[in-house]
């Protein structure tokens, strides 16, 4: 097919930009368009009359222009291009599916990026992988049911959560830190700020009786679509910083794009990011916000009876 004039890549480039969460290169923009649009490798690499590039990656940068102009994205081709805050409330409006995608999306990328005092963000069925081969069919339904309905509880509570005032999720991470463990002994020095003069944080976990070692917590609603902006976490690690702490953990109902966990490796503060995903999986863990209904048995051959 013929490459598609500027006008007709607004709207793909939006959705694409929507999906992802994250700056694109050009490099993987041309190609997650194409995929897309379904245009072929000539299509693509068609040049413009003068030689200079393609005229696939000229009516990309003109969608790009566009949609500058408009306040919806943010960089460059080039250099890489990103949704605004409108342009994430324009694009979350347009493609409602992109919030749970980017939810589920996030499963995997939470799970590898929790390292040292682990904070548990699944809900019990992490080890599934590694029994497929030995559980029966109707087992293997039965758990990919329990894990359909996980996921949906997890984004019906990430949606409650945004409904609720600033206040309350800040008493919410406190709570879930106390449930982990975290401070149980010292629930009195465990409590939320969240008021002008807070120092950038909203709450903290007293780790000892003196309080002398405390973790640092900062909770933030973004819509589950729109990634924490990376300023956000700087700010956070530079409150840190002025309260002479060594250890944060940043709560959002969203998700952290990879510049986010990249920063935060090579800061000399131990921070930890929990996204909406891990979020969701630590309250199911640990039944905040959330209450058991049902139980469900799944029995199998004792082995030891036939034995005997």
């Amino acid at each position: 097919m013929p490459v598609p004039a500027y006008h007709e890549l607004i709207q793909p480039l939006l959705k694409i930009l929507a999906i992802e969460g994250e700056e694109l290169s050009k490099a993987r923009l041309v190609d997650l368009l194409a995929t897309e649009l379904r245009l072929g490798q000539q299509d693509v690499l068609a040049k413009l009359p003068s030689g200079t590039g393609t005229l696939f990656e000229h009516h990309i940068d003109w969608a790009r222009s566009h949609l500058q102009l408009q306040g919806l994205i943010e960089g460059s081709l080039e250099r890489g291009m990103r949704l605004t805050a409108r342009g994430w409330d324009i694009a979350g409006k347009t493609y409602p599916q992109a919030a749970q995608r980017r939810y589920l999306q996030t499963q995997s990328t939470d799970r590898e990026r929790v390292t040292d005092r682990p904070l548990p963000g699944e809900t019990g069925l992490a080890d599934l992988s590694d029994a497929e081969n030995m559980i029966t069919p109707d087992e293997t339904a039965a758990l990919n049911q329990i894990k359909r309905l996980n996921d949906e509880l997890g984004l019906a509570l990430i949606h409650r959560i945004c409904r609720q005032s600033p206040t309350f999720f800040e008493t919410l991470v406190i709570d879930l830190l106390v449930a982990m463990g975290y401070g149980r002994a010292h629930r009195d020095l465990a409590r939320k700020l969240g008021r002008t003069g807070d120092g950038g944080v909203d709450g903290f976990v007293a780790m000892d009786e003196l309080g002398i070692d405390s973790v640092y917590v900062q909770a933030k609603r973004y819509r589950p679509e729109a990634p924490v902006p990376i300023s956000a976490v700087r700010d956070f690690v530079g409150s840190l910083d002025a309260k002479r702490s060594s250890r944060g953990v940043f709560f959002t109902t969203s998700f952290f794009p990879a510049s986010a966990h990249d920063y935060v490796s090579h800061s000399t503060f131990r921070v930890v990011l929990v996204g909406g995903r891990q979020l969701a999986g630590l309250m199911m863990r640990h039944n905040i916000g959330v209450r058991v209904k049902d139980e469900i048995k799944i029995r199998r051959i004792d082995e030891s009876y036939f034995a005997m």
